[in-house]
């Protein structure tokens, strides 16, 4: 899965995001207060979050260089559409 680094977070922020058919997500790191934040194409996670392995098998994010194995931790969704909204990852490996 590919994602782009954000720079910027809040809801404003969010809303932008997700107009452009993206959403905010965090990789959270083994220490606490130390995340990354990350911008996921809308279409292409709803469609691999369709299958059952995806909130259970370990997931490899590339960022430009970097990549991270992440495990789903919790994931939002819209109250009456099927939009994700935001997804919470946690860092199996050490890197972060």
């Amino acid at each position: 899965m590919n994602a782009i680094y954000r720079e910027k977070k809040g809801t404003n922020n969010s809303r932008k995001i997700r107009l452009k058919n993206k959403f905010p997500s965090v990789i959270y790191g083994n220490q606490p207060r130390i995340s990354v934040l990350i911008v996921l194409d809308h279409d292409a996670i709803f469609h691999l979050q369709k299958n059952k392995d995806f909130y259970s098998k370990t997931i490899k994010i590339k960022i430009k260089l970097d990549t991270y194995f992440v495990r789903i931790k919790n994931v939002q969704w819209h109250p009456f559409k099927q939009k994700l909204l935001h997804i919470d990852f946690i860092n199996i490996n050490n890197t972060i």
